[in-house]
């Protein structure tokens, strides 16, 4: 049981966060983390073929590409402060 205390679940209330579950070993309940996390890795990807750099520059590459993302601005996040 990954949540035996509810300190976790009371501070996600507290931000807004909807804490959903879902089944061990079933990545297609989740799709959209999982197209986030292969979104992460092909962008990653991508840079690290464009600067040529060594494997051993993944963690720095996969850090760079999450701030990069949170640093864009989406379409959606827009259409949200219409609202």
């Amino acid at each position: 049981m990954e949540f035996q205390d509810n300190s976790a679940l009371h501070f996600y209330a507290k931000k807004g966060i909807i804490h959903h579950k879902s089944c061990v070993e079933t990545p297609q309940q989740n799709s959209v983390v999982e197209r986030k996390h292969k979104h992460l890795l092909e962008v990653a990807r991508a840079l690290m073929i464009q600067a040529k750099l060594p494997s051993r520059f993944w963690k720095e590459s996969i850090l760079t590409v999450v701030y990069l993302i949170n640093r864009l601005s989406h379409t959606y996040l827009r259409s949200q402060d219409i609202l």
